[in-house]
């Protein structure tokens, strides 16, 4: 018996999963249902593809490259109250500005973000009105493959790289405002070269609910062989 795509437990609250199955191009379908339309690739990140077939995105800070849904067509991904999670296969050449991987919000005023800081941290942050509250973990070395990612539950954050919880700077955070931007993958809201990110990335994925420890382990040792882990 074949089991869809929509009935497998680690899909099950899946809103975001761009697969980058394209190969070329300036759009990247979303395999979630309801689909996201069209999510487009800006500033020309380089398809890249590995050995084994699989394609992944080489971003540029210096132009900078990014995909972006306009936030008319993302408004599910404006999280405030709920637990929600996210999942990115991320290849960093650098840390010298920092790299945000995913967001929809701006710092101290309103959504959430989740990146990689120049030291090789990586962190979530929710946002209000002249506030943020952030959660760090790591951390993560340049030129190699990780699967990093964040659980939202409640006023708890953890932090995720390779399968394991490696939270080490936590906090409690408070609902993030609501927010009418663009979710972006690879840049800040600004959609500037700085916090732009430098490196290759590979299915970035959000959920509307928080993440078991047992189904992010899965994930990675599912997965970890396409990349060469």
């Amino acid at each position: 018996m074949t089991i869809g795509y929509d009935n497998v437990r680690v899909n099950q609250g899946l809103l975001l999963d761009l697969r980058f199955q394209e190969g070329s191009g300036l759009i990247t379908r979303d395999f979630a249902t309801p689909q996201h339309k069209d999510p487009t690739l800006t500033g020309a990140p380089a398809w890249a593809q590995r050995a084994n077939g699989l394609n992944v995105l080489d971003f540029n800070p210096g132009h900078p490259d990014f995909i972006q849904i306009a936030g008319v067509d993302s408004a599910d991904l404006d999280f405030t109250t709920e637990d929600f999670s996210a999942l990115i296969w991320v290849y960093l050449d650098t840390n010298a500005n920092g790299n945000v991987l995913l967001g929809r919000g701006l710092s101290n005023t309103d959504g959430w973000d989740f990146g990689v800081l120049n030291s090789g941290a990586f962190y979530m942050r929710t946002n209000q009105g002249g506030a943020n509250q952030y959660t760090a973990g790591g951390p993560t070395t340049l030129g190699a493959w990780y699967m990093l990612g964040f659980v939202r539950s409640n006023t708890v954050v953890r932090m995720y790289a390779q399968g394991v919880d490696v939270t080490t700077t936590p906090s409690t955070h408070v609902d993030p405002l609501t927010s009418a931007r663009k979710l972006h993958v690879g840049v800040s809201e600004s959609e500037t070269s700085t916090y732009a990110v430098d490196g290759k990335m590979y299915r970035p994925r959000i959920w509307s609910r928080a993440l078991p420890a047992s189904e992010i382990k899965f994930i990675y040792e599912s997965e970890r062989g396409l990349l060469g882990v």
